[in-house]
């Protein structure tokens, strides 16, 4: 903006108004900032590289502490969108949750992400389980169904329905056929959850909401016999006398106990269709972040790593949303 002042021919000085939140002498408006923060939160641009766009663009290249002010600006006026964001997924039947570690006040900390179909709340803590969870309003406001990929702090969360990412699964099964070469459980084990997968999209495709129970019942009779002969092949070692605690198992061994003890979390996508066969949606939400830290390497204090959860999470939940997060 630009104030003229002019004197009249009746010698008076008259200046002109400047929109309300403008200041004099030199001063950038909202729309500038909106579009700094974007460019910075939202496509992950540097901060020297976005000085030097706006530079080459308005002639005049803000400092960085300019844009460190106008992003602190932003996450404080989106906090009470950022908290409808949160009451939102609490208040879905069906959340995707996952987490990664990062690099924050020199130490680990981790990002979780809870997300549906049009909203994505981020939360940054030095935990990965329970006060983590507590954190993220998972525990004890949601009560839907969590899918995620069989992180064991979520299994502590009792009031939810929990059920795991098939896709996950899938690339176990490759992992076991390289170990167990010569067998044919993995190969079959893979084959019945994509049977499942092939049937529910055929019944939802029909208009039905639910799957024939005879094609069902078959399909979790062959897994059940796969998996039981898989650990026949690759058995649970015994206890020795006087060992303290599990004897080490092999990898195959473990991820077969998986399938059978968490049978019902792994096939209730077959008896209920608002639950996805997979947690990609979670994993897109993550990667993202992790763009942004490829090129920030990680934040010094955890308050601007908690600040940019809230404006990624504005920004995510408009994408999906279809909404300009520019506008916002």
């Amino acid at each position: 903006y630009r104030q003229s002042r002019v004197t009249c021919a009746g010698g008076g000085t008259h200046r002109g108004t400047l929109p309300v939140g403008i200041t004099p002498h030199v001063s950038d408006g909202p729309r500038l900032k909106a579009y700094a923060v974007g460019r910075v939160d939202g496509h992950g641009v540097a901060l020297a590289r976005m000085a030097e766009i706006i530079g080459a663009q308005a002639g005049r290249p803000p400092s960085g502490g300019t844009l460190q002010r106008w992003i602190g600006q932003a996450a404080a006026a989106l906090r009470p969108d950022y908290a409808a964001i949160r009451q939102g997924v609490i208040a879905a039947d069906v959340a995707h949750v996952d987490e990664r570690g990062m690099r924050g006040n020199g130490q680990t900390q981790w990002r979780h992400v809870a997300g549906t179909t049009t909203r994505a709340d981020y939360t940054i803590h030095p935990r990965r389980g329970l006060e983590a969870m507590t954190a993220a309003g998972l525990r004890p406001g949601f009560t839907g169904h969590a899918v995620h990929d069989h992180g064991v702090p979520y299994f502590h969360c009792t009031q939810v329905t929990h059920s795991r990412c098939r896709a996950h699964r899938l690339r176990e099964r490759r992992d076991c056929e390289d170990a167990t070469a010569g067998h044919h459980g993995p190969a079959r084990r893979r084959d019945m959850l994509i049977t499942g997968k092939t049937a529910v999209e055929q019944a939802h495709a029909a208009g039905q909401d639910a799957v024939d129970a005879t094609t069902g019942e078959r399909v979790l009779v062959e897994y059940d016999r796969w998996v039981t002969l898989g650990l026949w092949v690759v058995p649970e070692p015994p206890k020795a006398l006087g060992q303290k605690g599990r004897p080490q198992q092999d990898p195959a061994t473990h991820r077969l106990r998986r399938l059978r003890d968490f049978r019902t979390e792994l096939w209730r996508f077959l008896h209920a269709f608002r639950v996805p066969f997979d947690n990609n949606l979670a994993e897109r939400l993550v990667r993202p972040v992790k763009v942004k830290l490829n090129v920030a390497g990680g934040f010094r204090a955890v308050g601007g790593a908690e600040a940019f959860c809230i404006r990624r999470s504005v920004w995510q939940t408009d994408t999906l949303q279809g909404i300009n997060p520019f506008d916002t």
